[in-house]
């Protein structure tokens, strides 16, 4: 009988598909263990806690997102829907990781769990990719580097506000922020 290859990405995966598709809660070491098709005790191999687990969840999926974000700021798209595109999938990612950043960090960042040189650089991979978008606006051209800076930090602070105090409707964040800093 062939021994099952498990990898540290496979039952991350896992752990992803659980939260998306149940909750947070439902996330346990014994649910990632059977879904997997391995014992908890094999699990334990390569997490000593489910804390652990969801902490390397957290990190795998963000890069993840920063990535993406990165792509969608360079597709040759119209600047409109480019930004409208970066705006939803970035509150989307957000959604689907259903609190897992609150459930490990709570509404600050715990400098003992989290490096903040991560959590900086994040937020500043999102500045940087919606400032590649917004910098083509006719409204922005003449503005200098740093209002470009200021005006992406907006943007990144209003999205990821709007998701966690669900202030207004996705599309209408999108056309707040659109007729604000892309149309003029």
């Amino acid at each position: 009988m062939r021994k099952k290859v498990v990898t540290k990405d496979f039952l991350l995966e896992i752990a992803g598909n659980i939260i998306k598709e149940e909750d947070l809660k439902a996330c346990s070491m014994r649910a990632v263990s059977r879904k997997a098709g391995i014992g908890v005790g094999t699990l334990y191999n390569y997490y000593s806690s489910r804390e652990e687990l969801l902490i390397d969840l957290f990190d795998k999926s963000w890069k993840q997102t920063m990535t993406d974000l990165a792509g969608i700021s360079l597709e040759d798209l119209p600047l409109e829907e480019k930004f409208e595109k970066w705006c939803l999938h970035l509150t989307q990612e957000i959604k689907d990781r259903k609190g897992l950043g609150r459930a490990i960090y709570g509404d600050a960042i715990d400098v003992k769990k989290m490096n903040l040189e991560n959590k900086n650089s994040v937020i500043q991979h999102m500045i940087s990719s919606v400032k590649n978008i917004i910098k083509d606006a006719e409204v922005n051209k003449n503005l200098s580097n740093e209002r470009l800076t200021l005006i992406s930090e907006w943007v990144v602070l209003a999205v990821l506000t709007n998701v966690h105090r669900k202030s207004v409707s996705e599309t209408e964040l999108v056309d707040e922020l659109m007729n604000r800093y892309i149309k003029g």
